[in-house]
């Protein structure tokens, strides 16, 4: 139970002005951590005596909890959804997007399960129905529509049921299915050594032809073959970021992050906390060189043009008029004509800007660098990257020996 009043004033958003209460307590029968839903008030003396009604309510399963074990699963999760949406839990359009999809598929998978007849073999039927209708095969991840609904499903037990035992297993995805759906479902490949540094010099040749309104892209492309950044932070890479760090390297610091989804800047990097920020690994000279001429290069163009926008951005989008003004990358694929040209060139169809990452990632694992320090530069924690980078794809044994013959020879 919490012994003093905790609540804070909502500075922006839906309930801007508002006080936000939180009431966390300990469940007395599965030892856990839990909050009860979130609660607004307009003034500070309403928000003490919500508070005072929230922490002095019985936490233990009341005689309702208990017949709502009997209601249709479809109902008591769409209430719950609903009432995050309706408590602003949901803060970005893509989380509000994935909240709705899943009551949609609860509703049509399961219609007639009771909360109380949930199993473990009913999440897992649902789940696998529903990647079995979706057309996109290959978004079969965590992240992927039938993973944010195990997701969202298992937070709903914890929420509401949490006295009883959770239907729901923790990493969904690789219970209900079995390794070899998840990678031919479509993970982003992972590059040889010969085949990174093939890329990297196509993309560097065309750096040197393409036109002031394509240059952009193909040096972002280049930045994200050299230092396994995020496209997000890569579409938020500054001129300014390209800085000399404290081994007197030149290194990419990623501070910024740009969310295509909401087409915003976000005020943290992914996986960071607010106000922290990262290097990437070391940049080559020819990179280097490239994005200062490039800078030059633009900002002539921009002043011919009498074109009033800060000539910061690496991806600053210049072939749209509005997103120029809004100081904005391109929002619709970015990377599309660069991906398309590198996946004809290496006979990769599946290729993204995330096949970079993983091979970056795997490939400073076989250097023998250690998996705390790989996971700082990645911006992971060590056991995000042994979970998604080294453990489930099926490759450490296979590719890090490639790497490390690659390095013998």
């Amino acid at each position: 139970m919490a012994k003093s009043p905790t609540f804070t004033k909502v500075k922006d958003g839906k309930h801007k002005g508002e006080y936000l209460i939180r009431v966390q307590y300990r469940d007395v029968e599965t030892g856990k951590l839990k909050s009860l839903p979130r609660k607004y008030a307009r003034t500070k003396s309403d928000a003490l005596k919500l508070w005072s009604e929230m922490t002095n309510q019985p936490k233990t399963p009341t005689s309702q909890e208990k017949f709502q074990q009997n209601t249709l699963l479809a109902t008591s999760f769409e209430h719950w959804a609903n009432q995050r949406l309706d408590a602003g839990l949901a803060r970005s359009e893509s989380a509000r997007q994935r909240l709705n999809r899943s009551i949609e598929i609860v509703n049509k998978f399961a219609p007639r399960v009771t909360v109380e007849n949930t199993t473990q073999v009913t999440i897992g039927t649902l789940i696998r129905s529903t990647q079995e209708t979706h057309a996109e095969k290959w978004k079969l991840t965590t992240n992927g529509v039938a993973g944010k609904t195990a997701t969202q499903l298992r937070q709903f037990f914890d929420e509401t049921q949490g006295y009883r035992q959770n239907p729901v297993p923790k990493r969904a995805i690789e219970i209900f299915f079995s390794l070899d759906e998840i990678e031919s479902s479509g993970g982003a490949p992972v590059l040889t050594w010969e085949q990174l540094e093939k890329t990297r010099k196509f993309v560097m040749s065309k750096v040197r032809t393409a036109s002031i309104f394509d240059t952009g892209a193909w040096l972002g492309t280049w930045l994200a073959t050299e230092t396994g950044a995020r496209t997000g932070e890569i579409l938020g890479a500054e001129f300014g970021d390209i800085h000399q760090n404290n081994q007197e390297v030149i290194v990419f610091n990623i501070s910024k992050f740009f969310n295509l989804t909401e087409d915003r800047f976000t005020a943290h990097v992914k996986a960071r906390i607010t106000g922290e920020n990262r290097d990437s690994l070391a940049l080559s000279d020819e990179l280097v060189t490239a994005l200062r001429e490039f800078e030059k290069r633009r900002k002539k163009f921009l002043d011919a043009n009498h074109i009033d926008v800060a000539n910061k951005l690496v991806m600053l989008d210049i072939k749209r008029v509005k997103r120029t003004a809004e100081a904005k990358p391109a929002r619709i694929a970015p990377f599309e004509v660069q991906l398309e040209a590198l996946r004809k060139l290496m006979k990769m169809p599946n290729l993204t800007v995330y096949s970079f990452r993983k091979t970056i990632a795997i490939q400073l694992v076989a250097d023998g660098v250690p998996i705390a320090e790989v996971a700082q530069i990645m911006g992971h924690t060590p056991e995000t990257l042994m979970r998604y980078y080294i453990k489930p794809q099926g490759t450490p044994l296979d590719v890090l020996n490639m790497f490390n013959d690659k390095r013998a020879s």
